[in-house]
């Protein structure tokens, strides 16, 4: 599995993108993450919030509905930005937006081979 990630601002507020994250990557073969960043003044987390996320005053659950733990929403989200994300500038040119969809697709084709790669060794 290679699940690709388009950052936004609404994803740091997301318990429901976390746990999906966390479903991936507790999968017998975890999922690769790929992901891709269109806005140059993203909100990336500091360390306080991955310990409030952890400390469940963040991404609180719906009563009910909880699929993961507050630290496994932390160690998702974790995961998530530890990877370098690509660019994509949608008000870019048509040329530079080319060359980031093909450096993308590599990154995608990359992390496909190296996911059925995984699977031929279980």
């Amino acid at each position: 599995q290679v699940l690709a990630i388009l950052l936004s601002h609404e994803v740091v507020q997301s318990r429901v993108f976390a746990e999906v994250v966390a479903a991936a990557l507790s999968q017998p073969i975890p999922a690769d993450l790929v992901t891709i960043m269109t806005s140059t003044n993203f909100p990336f987390p500091n360390p306080e919030w991955y310990d409030d996320v952890a400390a469940g005053k963040l991404c609180p659950a719906q009563e009910g509905q909880q699929r993961c733990s507050d630290e496994e929403v932390a160690t998702a989200f974790r995961a998530v930005f530890r990877i370098l994300a690509l660019p994509f500038s949608t008000l870019a040119s048509k040329g530079k937006m080319e060359l980031e969809v093909l450096e993308m697709t590599r990154r995608l084709l990359a992390s496909m081979h190296k996911q059925s790669a995984a699977v031929r060794d279980v």
